[in-house]
């Protein structure tokens, strides 16, 4: 990577943040455009085959008790004209899974709990459970602010802050200083305007476009998603959006499924109410299914 001088950087954040202040799909282009005119060498980790990742799905109001028996509607969203607006990491019209390593954040991420000021008196989830069949290679983002305790995010802060020690110069000290701005945009709470996303989408896709040049060596990889810390859930894990194909291609594989109905029994509090779990996931049948039964 060319020497990328701190004011050049700093530019770089200015222009990208008033884009996205400008919210409109021809801004996020622009941003994207910025992201793709230089060579960014990123912290990538090796997540290893076996791992375990949650995902929850919250029921709709017609979907009252149903159990989900297609995998499809548990993984990501595959009906793709259906996604309207910018996610955290994925453009209109984009599908990304998206999970968590610890099934807290996979609550949080998605219940009325902690989304919504307008809580019902019920809430019906079906929490899935994803073992990785391959190795994966993720892009981290560090983050220090904020998630005091949480050893996942701190183990990987402390890690970056050590390679980058070694290094010890300033284009290593200005990558550093990009890395902890742009992942202060991940932790941003955006509900309110889907357009905040405009800037963490457009670096999610640069990441997904583009094959990764390792901060060990010049050596070229694909990459498989990006790891991030939840907004909603700092104590413990990260989250993670993540390339679809992993699991169309079953590199990523469901092996349970956990149906709850949740009472509000107070204004902070739900209490699971009925609980069913899968016996079994059949990958054998076409479409793929849960077995319930």
């Amino acid at each position: 990577m060319a020497p990328v001088p701190l004011h050049i950087i700093e530019d770089i954040l200015t222009t990208v943040l008033r884009l996205r202040k400008e919210n409109s799909p021809e801004s996020y282009i622009s941003i994207k455009n910025t992201f793709k005119l230089f060579r960014i060498p990123l912290p990538v980790i090796t997540i290893p085959a076996g791992s375990i990742f949650y995902r929850m799905r919250i029921h709709r109001e017609d979907e009252t008790e149903i159990l989900f028996e297609r995998v499809s509607d548990l993984g990501h969203r595959v009906e793709r004209n259906r996604i309207k607006n910018f996610g955290r990491a994925n453009e209109p019209f984009q599908s990304i899974f998206y999970c968590s390593d610890v099934r807290q954040i996979a609550f949080c991420e998605t219940s009325q709990l902690f989304r919504s000021s307008n809580k019902k008196n019920f809430e019906e989830n079906s929490l899935s459970i994803w073992k990785t069949t391959r190795d994966i290679n993720v892009v981290c983002l560090p983050k220090n602010k904020d998630y005091f305790g949480n050893n996942t995010v701190n183990s990987i802060s402390e890690n970056l802050n050590a390679f980058f020690k070694k290094f010890d110069d300033e284009d290593a000290n200005n990558l550093q200083y990009f890395l902890h701005r742009i992942s202060d945009e991940f932790s941003e709470n955006s509900l309110d305007n889907a357009f905040n996303y405009l800037l963490t989408c457009a670096f999610a896709n640069y990441v997904f476009e583009t094959q990764m040049h390792t901060m060990n060596n010049d050596k070229k990889i694909d990459i498989d998603g990006l790891t991030y810390p939840s907004v909603h859930w700092k104590k413990k894990g990260m989250n993670l959006a993540i390339k679809p194909e992993l699991i169309e291609n079953k590199e990523i594989e469901l092996i349970s499924v956990t149906y709850s109905k949740m009472q509000l029994t107070s204004e902070v509090t739900y209490t699971e109410i009925l609980k069913i779990v899968s016996k079994s996931v059949d990958y054998n049948s076409k479409p793929w299914k849960v077995i319930w039964k």
